[in-house]
This record gives structure tokens, sequence and C-alpha cells, in this order.
């Protein structure tokens, strides 16, 4: 496959460039592969950034380091610009000291666990530090601006700490992580609810003020039904868990025909979609 149609090649096809930036080897998940598949015009990896603070010598690069080479790159840019930046900081393992010392005490958590719980937390303030700077950063970037912020997936804790937390049977909470949109410009501040990634981008083609393509309605109409949407998980329009009707399984059918035909299929949608 040479190409796939994404965000990246809607934007590209309005006049933008596309940069990725991942502060960590390029071959992780065959990034330095996939992106220009994607569509990416250049693609920023740790290779690139040696100067990049770590906040120890064995850390991984600081979230404040990456926003820093991220503002850095907006900043440069002479063109309306997409960036897809995927940091590092706070994966797994949670090891103590590897971010600095602790400051932070956990309480009520077993002996065993309670350094890599303080270490996570820990490395969690310090990404609240670098968004708060990425808050003030953006207003100075003259152009309009939007952020996206969110977690790919909970962190790799012990699965003991889950346990004793009361997640085991909590399907809905181990699938949630935090989703924040911020903007150097007036976009209100309206709840964002319950909301699958598949769809952050006709949520910020809109606070643009972007038109939607065919692609991008139809998630909307997806999004209306079914707006928490993962492997295993449904959750309806009513923001509980539910199973699915059957328009609402006819719904999910058609979607998946249309990711089907873009992945494995011969890619009409490609043309009529995008």
């Amino acid at each position: 496959m040479s190409s796939l149609p994404s965000i990246v090649s809607i934007l590209k096809e309005r006049g933008y460039q596309a940069l990725a930036l991942h502060p960590f080897d390029e071959t992780f998940y065959n990034r330095n592969r996939v992106y220009p598949v994607l569509g990416f015009d250049r693609f920023t990896s740790e290779k690139d950034l040696q100067e990049a603070e770590r906040i120890t010598p064995d850390g991984y690069i600081s979230d404040k380091a990456a926003v820093q080479e991220a503002i850095r790159e907006l900043k440069a840019a002479d063109n309306p610009t997409f960036l897809h930046m995927v940091t590092m900081q706070n994966h797994f393992p949670f090891t103590k000291g590897r971010n600095g010392p602790n400051t932070i005490t956990a309480q009520g958590v077993q002996a065993e666990w309670k350094d890599e719980l303080e270490t996570y937390v820990q490395d969690t303030k310090l990404t609240d530090e670098a968004l708060s700077y990425l808050q003030q950063e953006l207003k100075t970037i003259e152009r309009p601006t939007i952020a996206v912020f969110w977690g790919d997936h909970l962190p790799a804790l012990t699965a003991g700490i889950y346990t004793d937390a009361g997640w085991d049977q909590e399907l809905r909470l181990k699938h949630e992580t935090k989703l924040m949109i911020l903007a150097n410009f007036d976009i209100g501040h309206t709840p964002l609810g319950t909301l699958s990634p598949a769809y952050l981008g006709p949520a910020v083609f809109k606070l643009s003020g972007q038109t939607l393509p065919p692609y991008y309605k139809m998630l909307e109409q997806v999004r209306a039904q079914l707006p928490g949407l993962s492997k295993n998980v449904r959750i309806g329009a009513s923001g509980e868990l539910s199973g699915l009707t059957s328009a609402q399984q006819a719904l999910l059918d058609d979607y998946r025909m249309v990711e089907y035909d873009l992945l494995e299929g011969e890619g009409y949608a490609a043309d009529l979609m995008f």
C-alpha cells in the first residue's frame, strides 16, 4: 500500500503541510514506514532531537521538550500545518527515579506497588506542567491553532493496582482516557462528553470551520448513535454502555464495510468519500 486516505490527505488537498513528531525510535510501530503512506511530509523522531531534555539520562525525552519542538515547528511553518505528536514520557516501565524524584505520596495502595503508582502520578504531574506551557505558547502563535490532547490507552500499571481500585468489572473505566481541546481563539467551552478517537477529525473540522468530506459525515452519523466505540465496548447516545439495536448494527456494518474497502479492498471509498 503506497497511500491511505486520512485527515492528513484531506488537509493536504486543502493546502496544509503535514508533520509528525515522535520523540522515540522512528521504527517503533513502523512509524518511519507508515507515516509516509499516510502522507506526512516530514517525520521528526528521537534521532533528530539529540539535545532534547531528558529529566534523567535514562529517561524518555520529556513531554515539555516534545511540546517545545512542536511549537518550534508550528512557528517556523510558512503554510497552514497539521502536526501529529505522540509523546513517550509517561510510557511504562514506571521505575522509581526514571523521571526524577517522586514528590507525590499515594495513600491506600499496597506497599509492593506504591513506588510504581507514585512514579506514574509524578509523571502525569510533569505532563500537566507541559500542557500549561502548551496553553501559554499557543497564545504566541499568530495563525489560528487548535491543539487536541488525549491518551491512546490507560497506563500499563500492575494489574493488582486496577483490581484494588475496583476496576475489574468496570469495562468502561478500563477503556476511557482524558481528552481536551485547546485553541488560541474562541471555540467555546462546550463539554465534549464521550468521544471515541475515530471522531476527532470531524470534531476538529467543525471547530475550525472546515467543510466535512463524505467520510466525516458518515462518522458523524455513527457518532450520533455510538459516541463510544471500541472493539469490546459500545456506548450509546444516552452515554451508557449498551447493546446494539438493529439500526445501530446496520450502521456499524456499513462503517466496517467502508473500512474494509479502504484497508483491504479495492479502495472505492477513497474516491467517493474523501
